[in-house]
Formats: C-alpha cells, sequence, structure tokens
C-alpha cells in the first residue's frame, strides 16, 4: 500500500461502514451534451490524473491508486423537460448506493449526465474517503477544460496522491499542543450537555434524501456587506440562518433528553495547518467545529451571527477545531469495542449535532476556461452518523448554490422545502434591510 490514511479518512472509513459515505459534485456546463465525447473526457482525465481504480486496506489503514482505468461509469438520464429536477433524484440515488460492496477494490467516481437545451448538468459522484471538495472541485475544472478541448492546463498527472497524514500536527510547531489535549474532556463535556436529535438513535431508516437551492445574486453580495457591517464572516451569517431554519423543528422533534443548547458543526478544510498545496495535491484535508447556542430562534440575525462569531473567533485563533482529530482517534479506538448497534448510537450520544454546514468558496476556479463565467457548481454530502442534516455551500463568482442532505428518519421532504423557503427568506430580507 502506498499511502496511509489520515484520523478523518479513517472515521469516514468507519462512517462508511454504516451507510454509504459519499460526496457529489454537480456542475452546470453551458454547451450542448455529447456522450461519446463527456466518456472520453472523463477516462483521459482518470487517466491522467491516476484516480481511476482504488484499493482500500482497512486493516493495516492503507490504500493505493492502480494504473489500470477499468471503465468509465456514466450515466445519461432523461431530463423530461424538467433536468434540475431529474438531477436532483439522480443525486439522491447516488447519494444511497455503495462504492465498496465486496472486496476493497473499486472505481471511485461514478458520473450521471443530463441535457438541459443548450446546456447540460454533470453529477460527479466520488467515495468521500478519498476526496475533500477542494480535490473535487480542481478534478472537475480539469474535465471541462478536457471536454471543451482546451486540453490540459499543467502537470496534472504529478498532483501528490499519498500525502502525509495528520502527524504532521504533532511534529509541527504550534500544532496538537498539551493545551488541546487538556481540554478535550471540557470540549466533550458541552457536547455531551447538547440536545440530541431522538431519530438519529433508530436504525431502521438510513436513507438520505436531498434539495437543491441557489442564491439570488444580489443576496449573495448583500450576506457579504452584512457581514463586513456586523463585524462577522460570511460563515458566521449562514450559520446563523441555518440556525433560525432548523430552529423551529427542534421543539416538534422528539429528542432524547431535555437538555437545552443546539450544537452546529461547521467541517474546515485545514491543508494551510498541514503546509498542503491544495492544487497540487489530491485527498482529504478536513477537520470540524462545533458552536452551541441555547435559544438561536429568538435572536436576530445580527444578534445570532455575533453570539456565533464570539465563538468560532476564538476556535480558529487557538486552532480548537484539531481537538475534534482527538474526539476522531478516540472513537477508532473505543467503538470495535462496542456492539454493532452500540457503534451506530456512539456519534449521536457524544457529538451530537442538529445540523452541519460546509463552506467552499471557489470564485474563480473556472475563470481561466472559454465558457468559464457561465460554468455552475453545487456539491451534496452525505450526512454522518451524528448529523441529520448537511447545508453544502459553494459560492462560484456571485453565485451560492446550497445543497441539503437530509436524514429522513428525522426530518421529511415537507421538512426541508420549509427549510429551504425560510433559508431565502432570511437572505432576501439582509438585501431589504439595506435599502
Amino acid at each position: 500500500m502506498k499511502g496511509r490514511l489520515n484520523i478523518f479518512q479513517r472515521t469516514m472509513l468507519q462512517w462508511d461502514s454504516f451507510y454509504p459515505y459519499n460526496a457529489i459534485g454537480i456542475m452546470r456546463i453551458p454547451v450542448r451534451l455529447e456522450e461519446a465525447a463527456l466518456k472520453d473526457a472523463l477516462r483521459q482525465v482518470l487517466e491522467r490524473q491516476g484516480i481511476g481504480s482504488l484499493e482500500i486496506d482497512p486493516r493495516n489503514r492503507g490504500y493505493e491508486y492502480l494504473s489500470d482505468v477499468s471503465g468509465v461509469d456514466l450515466t445519461v438520464v432523461d431530463g423530461d423537460g424538467e433536468p434540475v429536477e431529474r438531477v436532483r433524484r439522480e443525486a439522491e440515488l447516488q447519494l444511497n448506493t455503495r462504492f465498496v460492496r465486496d472486496g476493497t477494490r473499486c472505481n471511485p467516481f461514478r458520473f450521471f449526465a443530463c441535457a438541459g437545451g443548450d446546456c447540460f448538468y454533470l453529477g460527479i459522484v466520488y467515495y468521500h474517503v478519498i476526496a475533500d471538495g477542494y480535490s473535487m472541485a480542481l478534478t472537475a475544472r480539469e474535465i471541462v477544460r478536457q471536454y471543451l478541448g482546451q486540453g490540459s492546463a499543467g502537470p496534472v498527472s504529478g498532483r501528490d496522491l499519498y500525502p502525509g497524514t495528520y502527524s504532521a500536527l504533532i511534529r509541527g510547531k504550534g500544532g496538537l499542543l498539551p493545551r488541546h489535549w487538556l481540554r478535550l474532556p471540557l470540549f466533550m463535556a458541552g457536547l455531551r450537555r447538547a440536545s440530541k436529535p431522538f431519530g438519529l438513535y433508530h436504525t431502521h431508516d438510513r436513507s438520505a434524501g436531498c434539495s437543491l437551492l441557489t442564491m439570488d445574486p444580489a443576496a449573495a453580495r448583500a450576506v457579504a456587506r452584512m457581514a463586513l457591517t456586523w463585524g462577522v464572516t460570511q460563515h458566521d451569517i449562514f450559520q446563523a440562518i441555518i440556525y433560525k431554519v432548523i430552529s423551529p423543528f427542534v421543539p416538534s422533534k422528539k429528542v432524547r433528553d431535555r437538555k437545552k443548547n443546539m450544537a452546529l458543526g461547521s467541517v474546515i478544510n485545514i491543508g494551510r495547518d498541514l503546509g498542503v498545496r491544495q492544487q497540487r495535491t489530491f485527498g482529504v484535508f478536513l477537520s470540524s467545529f462545533a458552536v452551541l447556542h441555547s435559544c438561536p430562534g429568538q435572536l436576530s440575525l445580527e444578534a445570532l451571527s455575533r453570539d456565533i462569531h464570539a465563538q468560532s473567533s476564538l476556535i480558529r485563533k487557538d486552532r480548537r477545531y484539531l481537538m475534534t482529530l482527538f474526539e476522531q482517534w478516540v472513537a477508532l479506538k473505543w467503538m470495535p469495542f462496542l456492539p454493532r448497534e452500540q457503534q451506530m448510537k456512539f456519534y449521536p450520544k457524544n457529538y451530537p449535532l442538529w445540523a452541519g454546514v460546509t463552506h467552499m468558496n471557489f470564485r474563480t476556479l473556472f475563470d481561466d476556461l472559454a465558457c468559464g463565467s457561465e460554468v455552475g457548481l453545487a456539491a451534496l454530502v452525505s450526512t454522518g452518523p451524528n448529523c441529520p442534516v448537511i447545508f453544502a455551500i459553494t459560492r462560484i463568482r456571485d453565485t451560492v448554490n446550497i445543497g441539503i442532505t437530509y436524514r429522513r428518519e428525522v426530518f421529511s421532504q415537507g421538512d426541508i422545502e420549509e427549510m429551504t423557503e425560510n433559508f431565502l427568506r432570511h437572505t432576501r430580507e439582509m438585501m431589504q434591510g439595506e435599502e
């Protein structure tokens, strides 16, 4: 085995043993769909990057990309006059379909395409254990470039497929210091005091649903301006909006206890902490952190954003998000001793979240393409065992697309539709507040 899985990858692999843990990038490409040309472009990019076939050794925590590309798994679906809805349904199917079934070898990518008149939609389904959103986006750009006949922009085959593990955080200056270790019990105690979605304790329905929405560009610009005015980050505002749209459902949902705090998780890219050059490396470089609030529904959006910023700024300044890696390491060591049913309840009990957020800004990613200003990108991510709904926020120029993935055992499709309406309503109110 040529590479070793880092802590976050091993955690994802553990989650994948419970149910499919996949991710999807959905692109809108402003040219007509030609199936043969698309399949050839996909094959060339996978071969050039050397990521067409994967073998994982879970026992020894190793993995290796194999030289052979056995074939491109491309499904072309009929838009039936509603290509966006057809894409959503196909994405939902792909989220619930495993990559590794029998054995340890698989093609870590599947693709689907749907024509939409003068454009088409391309879904890039990938095994989340091997790539994060940034690695996926760079690969997506190469696919579009190849399909448009612009060729490769550089030595893509030189991307590092076997980056080092997170051990660099221990060796590096200012990494996982003793002060982080000492804070771990307090960190875990705070999360255990948060309310727990009771639905995650059930194992009868682990399937996921999904939804897609797009913010008005004017609303996206309003979020950026209000972040400066309020002295917070755009991510803080998005977290506040998600708190607002989630909180009305919490009292109506049966929770595991009467604890009042609601925890909201955020995935964070730690490539900079690892010294990774993202453009030259393919892999997963993630950690996460959580913020807690007892009464998000009672505050204004500005007040809630400031409260969140007070927590998140300290977390980022002191890099407390690294403590999550300790928690994952403990879980990896402890969970194998538990019965299967208790393993599935471990995260909902010890790291309970009501929602998760991943926020990726690719504003200039496609600018070097001939039609780059018209290329769209959205993301969908499996929820994980401790979180009933994930909001994946992706920004290209002034367009913000939000992919929502949810657990059906906690939220219904009607719940999610109401959340999306309220999400857009809050962003429109921010625009009106500037006038």
